[in-house]
C-alpha cells in the first residue's frame, strides 16, 4: 500500500517535471533564432515587460490599481467590511467593559477577599478571554475579506491569461 503511494507520488513528480521542462523549452526557444544565435533584442524586450509587470504587481499589492484608483473606495463601499468593522467596534467596547469590570473587582477586594472570590474572578477572566478571542477572529475575518476584495479586483482587471492562471 505504501509502495503504491510512493510510486504514485514519483509518477506525479515526474509528470510535473516534464511539464516544467516543456514550458522552459518553449520560453528559451523564443530567445533563440532559427540559426541558433541568441536574440538579445527579444531578451531585452521580455525583460522590460517583466519589469513593467512586476512594478504593476507591486503597486497593486499596495492597493493601487493600474488605472491609478485606490481600492480603498471598494473597501469602504463593501457591506461586509462595514458589518465587520461594526462588529469589531462592538467587541472592543465589550472587551473594554469586561476588563474594567474585572479590574474594578480586583481593586475592591483585599487579598483574603480575592481568595474567597477566586471563582468569580476566574469567570471574569474567562469572559475577558472569550471576548478577546472573538475580537481576534473578527479582525482576521476583516483581513481575509480585504484580501478577497484585492484578489477579486485583480482577476477582474487582469487581461493577460498567464496572469489569471497565476492568480
Amino acid at each position: 500500500s505504501s509502495r503504491l503511494a510512493v510510486d504514485e507520488i514519483r509518477e506525479e513528480v515526474r509528470q510535473r517535471v516534464l511539464r516544467v521542462g516543456q514550458g522552459l523549452e518553449k520560453r528559451v526557444g523564443q530567445f533563440v533564432r532559427e540559426d541558433g544565435s541568441i536574440d538579445f533584442p527579444e531578451i531585452t524586450s521580455a525583460a522590460r515587460v517583466t519589469v513593467t509587470k512586476s512594478s504593476e504587481i507591486w503597486a497593486r499589492l499596495n492597493g493601487v490599481t493600474p488605472e491609478g484608483a485606490s481600492l480603498q473606495q471598494a473597501f469602504e463601499e463593501s457591506p461586509v467590511m462595514w458589518d465587520l468593522r461594526s462588529t469589531i467596534e462592538q467587541l472592543e467596547k465589550k472587551l473594554d467593559d469586561a476588563s474594567r469590570k474585572r479590574e474594578k473587582r480586583l481593586r475592591k477586594e483585599d487579598q483574603l477577599g480575592k481568595l474567597i472570590k477566586a471563582r468569580e474572578l476566574r469567570e471574569m477572566d474567562d469572559s475577558v478571554n472569550t471576548v478577546r478571542r472573538m475580537l481576534a477572529v473578527t479582525v482576521l475575518e476583516l483581513e481575509l475579506e480585504r484580501i478577497y476584495l484585492y484578489l477579486r479586483n485583480e482577476v477582474e482587471t487582469t487581461s493577460d491569461f498567464m496572469d489569471q492562471q497565476l492568480l
